[in-house]
């Protein structure tokens, strides 16, 4: 009999350690990360002229969704990809209608000067689309439009969830028949005495 118990307590604990490392991998999963940095590892989004630029636009995370948004852009000289540096971008995001609704400088990365960084914050999903204002005094100013799509953020907890949805439900059955069963036991001992 106290192998038995034995065994639940084992398998007790063990559950209690897969629901917890499952219950991790998924909140990591799911939630948005605050900030990151432009590394040169941004999905790349446009690459096209802007008046006297070559403009190139990076986004992360990868497939642009309702949250956060990190948005890198560099800009070089048309047809040989040499950067240009003392620039000003500045970021507008105009939603499906066309106004704008948010607006942000992109400032330059001070660990990679080739990349120019800034976080938009998106709310709604939908068709969406990005100004890219370049300016600067040597070359003067020019701008493209990115469109993009923001997709809804999933909150569908995919097979992980089930997974520890199964292993809770098993979890509180195996303590309420465990309960029951030291319940019967302590009873018909007393009932024998």
């Amino acid at each position: 009999m106290q192998k038995l118990v034995r065994q639940f307590k084992f398998l007790s604990v063990l559950v209690i350690l897969l629901i917890t490392v499952q219950m991790v991998a998924v909140s990591t999963s799911v939630l948005p990360v605050p900030t990151t940095t432009a590394d040169g590892d941004s999905f790349l989004l446009f690459r096209g002229t802007g008046g006297p630029y070559e403009i190139i636009v990076g986004v992360q995370p990868h497939k642009p969704k309702v949250g956060i948004m990190h948005i890198s852009v560099s800009v070089v000289e048309s047809g040989t990809d040499r950067p240009i540096d003392d620039v000003v971008i500045m970021i507008i995001a105009h939603d499906s209608e066309g106004q704008p609704i948010y607006q942000a400088p992109a400032l330059q990365d001070p660990q990679d000067p080739n990349f120019y960084d800034a976080n938009i914050t998106f709310y709604n999903p939908g068709q969406w689309s990005l100004k890219i204002k370049v300016d600067s005094e040597t070359r003067g100013p020019g701008e493209a439009m990115v469109p993009m799509y923001i997709s809804p953020t999933s909150l569908d907890p995919g097979i992980e969830g089930l997974f520890v949805l199964l292993i809770i439900v098993g979890g509180i059955t195996g303590g309420v028949l465990y309960l029951s069963w030291s319940s019967r036991r302590k009873r018909a001992a007393t009932l024998s005495q």
